[in-house]
């Protein structure tokens, strides 16, 4: 038949880390004494092989079976490294004895040492809604004197994240890679932070990036053959933009043409319908010709316009930058034939490639006809 089990003394953790200071300034830590079976155990003295480091007082003492005490260590350095302690609690009681052991690590850092990162800031690729992610090595380097743990990672601005998994020790005298990362799923320009927090100074990098919707700076230095219709406002004194999160576009646009369709008086012409060229980056609910033609015959005065108007839906929801084409049904007669396109306020994006009017020949004029 099994005995009792023996008579035990636990310490926990086995392994403490006190973390990291500046030289001069005291580390401190706690373990756990625990009675299990048999007793009473009577434990200590406890001994550490390190002066430095210091158990605080009583250093010996007894214990229930089941019960436990919580004993406090503290270590002050005047020299920058990393320092290894063996803390020792001999004990015995109900039988048995034997020796529990608790290994000790603390960090001191040179008063004045840093931590640098290369790059100290990133400006991550200006590049399209939509992209892949970027990430950014950035090279942490540490002249502390001692060891350093980045403990964790704050990071600010809607775009930026880090992957880079924490807490990370930085050798004195190495680095360590952190990585920064942009994802392309939001339209503007955007600013932030990456902060690595530490016991010595948080290190903050700044981060920045543009994030544009669709389309890249070729329309804006005129080699593009779009023309962009659908932007919003950005706020007073702001660029007006593409927004990919607003595809109603609160801000109406018009284009109008320096030249006419039709101009000569006593040849009238029929304009049936208009053909417009589109690239589909959305749906757009407001696209909307209007069409003035002058007619001297036209009642009750001679001398006016006769304006037509049509509006239309285009593109569709793949926003595939596919070539497109829709019609405006006109039917209006005249000597003189003008136009506009115009986007209405929130009806969504456009990019206009080209348009085509299809005219019917009526023919010169004869009197009393």
């Amino acid at each position: 038949m099994a005995g009792p089990p023996p008579t035990t003394l636990y310490a926990t953790p086995t392994t403490l880390n006190l973390g990291t200071a500046v030289v001069g300034s005291p580390l401190a830590g706690n373990f756990t004494l625990v009675a299990l079976y048999g007793g009473p155990i009577n434990w200590g003295p406890i001994t550490t092989n390190d002066v430095d480091f210091v158990v605080g007082a009583p250093l010996s003492g007894s214990l229930a079976a089941g019960t436990a005490t919580t004993k406090n260590v503290t270590v002050t350095k005047l020299l920058p490294g990393t320092f290894n302690a063996l803390i020792t609690i001999p004990w015995s009681g109900g039988g048995g004895s034997g020796v529990a052991q608790i290994h000790v690590t603390a960090t001191f850092v040179a008063a004045g040492g840093v931590l640098n990162a290369n790059p100290g800031s990133v400006a991550f690729t200006t590049n399209v809604i939509g992209a892949a992610d970027q990430d950014v090595v950035i090279t942490v380097s540490n002249n502390t004197g001692g060891m350093v743990t980045l403990t964790g990672a704050d990071v600010t601005g809607l775009p930026f994240s880090t992957p880079s998994a924490f807490p990370v020790n930085v050798p004195n005298g190495g680095s360590v890679p952190i990585t920064a990362r942009v994802s392309y799923n939001v339209v503007g320009v955007f600013t932030g932070t990456l902060t690595l927090h530490n016991p010595v100074s948080d290190l903050v990098i700044p981060l920045s990036v543009t994030i544009f919707y669709l389309f890249s700076v070729n329309p804006l230095q005129n080699s593009s053959r779009a023309t962009l219709m659908g932007f919003i406002n950005a706020g007073v004194g702001m660029p007006k933009k593409f927004d990919g999160s607003n595809f109603n576009s609160e801000l109406a646009q018009v284009l109008i043409f320096n030249g006419t369709l039709w101009n000569n008086p006593g040849n009238e012409k029929v304009l049936r319908r208009v053909q417009v060229f589109y690239e589909n980056v959305g749906v757009c609910t407001g696209l909307k010709l209007d069409v003035k033609c002058w007619r001297p015959t036209l009642t009750p005065a001679p001398g006016q316009f006769d304006t037509v108007s049509d509006t239309i839906t285009i593109g569709n929801t793949n926003a595939d930058s596919e070539e497109m084409s829709a019609f405006f049904d006109v039917e209006l007669t005249g000597d003189l034939i003008v136009m506009q396109l115009s986007r209405l306020a929130n009806s969504g994006p456009v990019s206009i490639l080209g348009f085509i009017p299809h005219f019917e020949d009526k023919g010169e004029k004869v009197e009393g006809v």
